[in-house]
């Protein structure tokens, strides 16, 4: 082996060489087998989910569709404005259902639940009016203040009939009632970033800047002037003619009523005679409405004739009589009696008896 070393050191890079070159056409067919067959199955593989989704797609497409063959929109009404509102607020939505909708079931509408940050369901009711429609109607309140307007909405709703069955799904025919949406309010302003949050005096003014269309239009003083003075005029001409009927009335009532003219002379004959030509006159005053009253001359023998055509003086029939019996005393006894008797004061009550009775 001495006598030889460049043979052995020439034989070892050979060796390796023919290593390699065995080696290599055995490992290269064997990866790049694997390498294809793995892409095989996981095509394979991506395949099988491709149609495991397009099946359940199609099956959810085909419920979907079933579905929207009975999902129907119901039209309603919101009893409130759709802005400005504020917490506490009631809003009352009332939802007309069709004729053929058979009636939902609202059981999880009933009791008062919170349904967001800004509303609470208080009460769902069905309504059924004369003429045989329904309405279901369904009472919300706003129970938050936002810090600053915010958009809100009334949830939607799909109300559901019972289910059926067809080709072996369940259909539930349903109705959709939309959102309905609003705007809310907060209680107070907004306090800027870093502004002044002291609260102003309670005698400190308060100034508000008007834009130009809010501009308030000029104080009309002329038109109040008009009002007032024709309601003085109207009330003025009222006046006149209540007094101008009741002076008419009173003279038409002189001349046609017996006593109510004696009242009347009597008043004037006080006015102008001496106290004994007033005594005298007064007595033939009064005699003579008792005979005009009765249409003939009246004594107190024949009072009880008077009577019957003047029923309404029976009331007064003493004082009469005693008029009767104080004018025979006065004028036929010897010596006559001079005894004073309140004439003016018969000759009132009589007049107003008239009166009432001649009306």
């Amino acid at each position: 082996m001495s006598a030889n070393p460049r043979r052995q050191t020439r034989s070892l890079p050979g060796c390796l060489l023919i290593w390699l070159l065995a080696c290599l056409p055995i490992t290269l067919p064997v990866g790049t087998g694997s390498a294809q067959e793995t892409e095989t199955e996981t095509e394979t593989e991506t395949e099988t989910e491709t149609e495991t989704e397009t099946e359940t797609e199609t099956e959810t497409e085909t419920v979907q569709a079933a579905t929207d063959a009975r999902l129907g929109t119901l039209p309603f009404t919101v009893d409130e404005r759709n802005f400005g509102l504020v917490i506490g607020d009631r809003l009352t939505q009332r939802i007309a259902l069709p004729g053929e909708m058979e009636p939902p079931d609202i059981s999880s509408l009933h009791e008062a639940s919170r349904i967001s940050t800004w509303l609470e369901r208080q009460s769902a009711t069905l309504l059924h009016a004369d003429d045989g429609s329904t309405e279901l109607s369904i009472r919300y309140q706003i129970v938050n203040a936002p810090s600053s307007i915010v958009h809100a909405a009334l949830p939607e709703l799909v109300l559901s009939n019972s289910d059926e069955v067809e080709s072996d799904v369940s259909v539930r025919s349903q109705w959709l009632v939309q959102a309905w949406p609003f705007t809310l309010g907060p209680l107070t302003a907004a306090v800027p970033a870093g502004g002044d949050t002291t609260a102003p005096a309670p005698d400190a003014p308060v100034t508000m800047a008007l834009r130009r269309y809010q501009s308030l239009p000029p104080l009309d003083s002329r038109t109040p002037e008009r009002y007032l003075r024709l309601g003085l005029l109207i009330l003025s001409t009222t006046l006149l003619l209540w007094v101008g009927w009741y002076l008419w009335r009173r003279r038409r009532d002189v001349r046609r009523l017996p006593f109510a003219g004696a009242l009347h002379a009597l008043g004037r004959k006080t006015r102008d005679n001496s106290a004994r030509q007033d005594a005298e006159s007064a007595w033939q005053i009064l005699h003579r409405a008792f005979n005009d009253s009765a249409g003939r001359v009246t004594s107190l023998a024949n009072l009880p004739s008077l009577y019957e055509t003047r029923p309404w003086l029976q009331p007064l029939d003493s004082r009469i009589r005693a008029f009767f019996e104080a004018s025979a005393a006065r004028h036929f006894e010897l010596p006559p009696r001079d005894e004073p008797f309140p004439i003016t004061e018969l000759a009132r009550d009589l007049a107003n008896r008239e009166r009432s009775h001649s009306r």
